[in-house]
C-alpha cells in the first residue's frame, strides 16, 4: 500500500553514475528546512526518440488525516523520509544534505557502499520543487518531485492509532450492500480482511464505469442481479480504461448491461494486509476497453517503478 517514501527516494537520490546536474535559475533564497508532504511526482522518460510522461498527484480530500502521504522533515543537515505501515508502525530514513547553491548533495549507503548524489530544486510559491535526471546510451529521465508545506504532527495521530471502519458496515456481503446512485461518490474505509459490498440499479444497453479512487491496493468484483454469479473482475485497472486513476493499485470496471436489474460489486484490500481509505464513484460512460495483452505489459512495467 506505502510505497510513496521509496519512490521519492528514488527522485531525490538517483544513481550518481548516470546524474547530470541541470541548473536553474528559479529563486532558491527560501530556506528548505522544516516539515513538508509529497505532493506531486511527474517522471518524464525518453527513449529511442520516444518521450512518455507519468504524473502522480497526491488528494488528500480522498485521504483524511494523510493516512497515505509521505513526508520529509529537512532539518539543518538531514534529510528525513517518513512512510505509515500497517497498524500504528511507520518506517523512518535519515540521510544527510548539504546545499550548494540551487543544489541539494546527499549521502546515503547502497548495499555497503557511500553514494554521493545531487538534484536541483527551487520554489514554486511556498512549494519545494526538486528535480532529479540521469541519462545512459540512448535513454533520459527526468524526475520532478514537488513538496507542500505541512503544519502538523510527524507522524500524524491517524498513523499511531488503529484505523476505525466506517459507519457503513455492516456492509460484508450482497444481503447489506450499500446503496450507491449514479454519479454518487462515496467515502469508504478498508480495514484488514475487509469487504464492502455496493448495489446498483442498471439500465440495459447502458455502458457502465466503476472508479475506485485512493491509495491503496484494492480488488473489485462485479456479481450478477443474484449477488453471487462472477460478471467480472479488476485489479489494477487491466483492461486499460484510459481514466486518469489516483493510484497505480487503483481497480476500475467498465461493464456493458445487457439486462436492466439491480447488480452488486464487492471492493477488498488486495490480500490481507491492505487498508486505507477510499471513493467509489459509478458513472455512464461512452469509453471502451483496451486488450488485456496491452495492460499486462503496462502493469508490470508500473509494479515495476513503485513496488520496488
Amino acid at each position: 500500500m506505502k510505497n510513496m517514501r521509496k519512490l521519492l527516494t528514488m527522485m531525490l537520490m538517483v544513481s550518481s553514475v548516470f546524474f547530470i546536474a541541470c541548473e536553474d535559475d528559479e529563486d532558491t533564497t527560501q530556506n528548505i528546512t522544516g516539515k513538508w508532504y509529497l505532493y506531486q511526482t511527474i517522471e518524464v522518460e525518453t527513449e529511442g526518440g520516444e518521450t512518455y510522461t507519468d504524473e502522480w498527484t497526491y488528494d488528500q480530500n480522498i485521504d483524511p488525516d494523510f493516512f497515505s502521504a509521505s513526508f520529509l522533515e529537512i532539518t539543518t543537515d538531514n534529510i528525513i523520509f517518513y512512510d505509515n505501515d500497517l497498524g500504528s508502525y511507520y518506517e523512518t530514513e535519515s540521510n544527510p544534505y548539504v546545499i550548494n547553491g540551487s543544489k541539494i548533495i546527499t549521502t546515503y549507503v547502497d548495499e555497503g557502499e557511500i553514494e554521493i548524489d545531487t538534484a536541483t530544486y527551487h520554489f514554486d510559491g511556498d512549494m519545494l520543487v526538486v528535480v532529479a535526471t540521469y541519462e545512459e546510451e540512448g535513454y533520459s529521465e527526468t524526475y520532478t518531485t514537488k513538496l507542500k508545506p505541512y503544519q502538523g504532527v510527524i507522524p500524524p495521530d491517524s498513523w499511531t492509532t488503529a484505523l476505525v471502519n466506517d459507519n457503513y458496515e455492516p456492509d460484508n456481503e450482497y444481503a447489506s450492500a450499500t446503496t450507491i446512485n449514479l454519479d454518487e461518490q462515496q467515502s469508504h474505509v478498508t480495514i484488514v480482511e475487509d469487504a464492502d459490498w455496493f448495489k446498483f440499479d442498471g439500465i440495459a444497453d447502458e455502458t457502465y464505469l466503476i472508479e475506485i479512487s485512493g491509495y491503496m491496493d484494492n480488488y473489485m468484483y462485479l456479481y450478477d442481479t443474484d449477488g453471487m454469479t462472477l460478471i467480472d473482475e479488476d485489479d489494477d485497472n487491466d483492461y486499460d480504461v484510459e481514466i486518469e486513476t489516483s493510484y497505480w493499485g487503483n481497480p476500475v470496471i467498465l461493464w456493458n448491461c445487457t439486462t436492466s436489474g439491480a447488480y452488486y460489486f464487492e471492493v477488498t484490500g488486495l490480500g490481507s494486509y491492505t487498508e486505507g481509505y477510499y471513493s467509489v464513484e459509478i458513472t455512464k460512460s461512452n469509453l471502451t476497453n483496451k486488450s488485456k495483452t496491452q495492460i499486462d505489459k503496462k502493469n508490470k512495467k508500473k509494479i515495476a517503478f513503485f513496488k520496488i
